[in-house]
């Protein structure tokens, strides 16, 4: 197999592969943006409800390393087309569940067709490029869940005040079976460039990813350090999803909005998630080389607006949504420096990049079951009291091991990186 080396058809790629990753976010995300108006409509408990996200949190953590294990012995393109059907049931069936308990289970399923997605787009991505146009197209094609979370806290107030919080499950249904019938057509026209039988370059995958490896650091010395490293990856999980998910709640119970004010209000997260990775990016590049510092300056922005959060609670909306958003963004900072820039420390980074992002998802699938029931029985002040406390303690173990992370862990080839 060949390289692509065309712009014209790298860009087809990377665009095809930046629309697949948009579609899974909206057949994603769109249960957490109708939480509070299902709650409303159709008297179920948001500890309930919750565990579905929950569910799916870990079905489609446990399913990362099936999905990149699954890519090894059959085709990519196969894989992520059986996602796109699994998740358009899912979302197809969500809408007529008579309980909680049928919802739970559906979208713990959906969690898993979920994980179908991204190890093959990352398969493909590092087969058919080269390694510089690789991370550049990683790049692009992440922005797709960004503007995804952007799109479904747009249309999801739109669904709920036209028709119901139903119609969003089947506005995902057909764009996942649009998107499945497009991308075996057009990525089947793409395949065929790279399967061409003409002389060209072979990418050696693991060649272009090894090359990068520095020393393993799973060693009887440094094993606390790592302990205390994944607890800190937790933390992130923990903030940066059950914030997202519980936002709109928070905003509609305690300032009395509708719920498609209350949704709409989700459009600023992903706004400063990007500004976050960005600005993440700069401060790694020119500013704190050391990973766990840069994580722990964003965990302090995260520190200081939920105590702001919780001075100002219940006063005014604007400033509490700008709380959430910069409590959200800052976690995506930490979350890129912590689960991408170390991952090439390791002998074996696809391993290691599994068990970072599992780690995330268990701080996610636990924070947000917890949540619910915190805010059910202590009310939203004691919930924002667990946020401080866990941006406290991820502050707190960032810098008590930037040090020792320093010192024992230096990328040799950062300026190749």
């Amino acid at each position: 197999m060949k390289q692509l080396t065309e712009k014209r058809h790298i860009n087809s790629l990377v665009f095809l592969c930046s629309v697949i990753y948009f579609t899974s976010y909206i057949s994603r995300i769109n249960l957490a943006a109708v939480i509070l108006d299902i709650v409303r409509s159709e008297g179920f408990l948001s500890s309930e409800i919750s565990l579905a996200i929950t569910g799916s949190f870990i079905t489609y953590g446990a399913g990362q390393i099936i999905s990149g294990y699954l890519c090894d012995k059959f085709s990519p393109k196969y894989i992520l087309f059986a996602g796109l059907l699994a998740t358009a049931l899912m979302n197809f069936l969500v809408p007529f569940c008579p309980a909680a308990t049928y919802m739970v289970l559906l979208w713990s399923i959906n969690g898993f067709a979920q994980a179908l997605m991204w190890p093959p787009i990352s398969k493909i991505l590092a087969t058919m490029l080269n390694s510089q146009d690789y991370r550049n197209a990683s790049t692009k094609v992440s922005w797709g869940s960004s503007f995804g979370t952007i799109a479904v806290y747009i249309i999801a107030p739109l669904c709920v005040s036209f028709a119901n919080w139903k119609s969003i499950f089947w506005l995902a249904t057909i764009a996942c079976l649009f998107m499945s019938v497009i991308w075996l057509a057009c990525f089947g026209k793409i395949e065929k460039l790279v399967y061409d039988d003409s002389t060209t370059k072979t990418l050696s995958v693991s060649a272009s990813r090894n090359q990068l490896a520095g020393e393993n650091i799973f060693s009887n010395s440094t094993i606390g350090i790592i302990v205390l490293l994944l607890i800190v990856i937790t933390c992130i999980g923990a903030l940066r999803d059950s914030i997202t998910t519980w936002m709109p709640t928070y905003i509609g119970e305690t300032f009395n909005l509708g719920s498609s004010v209350s949704i709409l209000t989700g459009v600023v997260l992903p706004i400063f998630s990007i500004a976050n990775y960005q600005l993440a990016s700069w401060i790694y590049g020119k500013k704190i080389k050391n990973e766990l510092a840069c994580s722990g300056v964003f965990f302090a922005i995260t520190l200081l607006f939920s105590l702001l959060l919780m001075l100002t609670a219940n006063r005014m909306a604007l400033l509490s949504v700008l709380c959430f958003a910069l409590l959200s963004g800052s976690m995506h900072g930490a979350g890129l420096m912590l689960t991408c820039m170390i991952v090439p420390y390791f002998k074996r980074p696809g391993l290691m990049a599994g068990v970072l992002n599992s780690c995330t998802y268990m701080g996610s699938a636990a924070s947000t079951y917890g949540i619910a029931v915190v805010s059910e029985k202590f009310g939203w002040s004691a919930t924002i009291i667990v946020w401080t406390l866990i941006a406290l303690l991820g502050t707190v173990l960032c810098f008590l091991i930037a040090k020792s992370w320093g010192k024992n862990y230096t990328f040799k080839n950062k300026k190749q990186a």
